[in-house]
C-alpha cells in the first residue's frame, strides 16, 4: 500500500504474542514492533487468515500489569519468506491503553 499508511511515530521492537480476532476467528500472531499508532504482526504463511479490514487485538506488554485492547484497521499485508506480516493501525483504543503503550515505548527506547 502507499507510504502514507506507514506509521510515522517511534517504534520499538517487540517479541510478544498477541490475541487477534479477525473475520470471526481467533489467531495468536507475534507482535514484531509497536508504535503509539499501531502494531506489526508476523505469522507463518498458510494459516488461512482472512483478509478483513478490521480486527480486535489484545496484548500483554512486558512490565505492564493489564492487557491492552484495541480495534485495528489493516493497512497492509506482505509476504516475507515463510512469514507474512500485517500492519495494523489502532482506530479505537481506550486512552488508558494508549497511555500504557506510550509508557512502554518511552521506557523501551530509553526516553523514560
Amino acid at each position: 500500500m502507499e507510504n502514507d499508511n506507514r506509521r510515522k511515530g517511534s517504534r520499538v521492537k517487540l517479541d510478544v504474542f498477541v490475541g487477534e480476532t479477525t473475520g470471526g476467528r481467533y489467531f495468536v500472531p507475534l507482535a514484531a514492533d509497536l508504535s503509539e499508532d499501531g502494531v506489526l504482526l508476523e505469522f507463518p504463511r498458510g494459516l488461512d487468515m482472512p483478509f478483513c479490514g478490521d480486527s480486535i487485538i489484545e496484548m500483554s506488554l512486558p512490565g505492564i500489569k493489564h492487557l491492552v485492547w484495541a480495534r485495528c484497521k489493516l493497512l497492509r499485508r506482505e509476504k516475507r519468506g515463510f512469514f507474512e506480516t500485517r500492519a495494523l493501525r489502532f482506530i479505537n483504543i481506550a486512552p488508558a491503553d494508549r497511555q500504557k503503550i506510550r509508557y512502554f515505548i518511552h521506557r523501551r527506547s530509553g526516553q523514560a
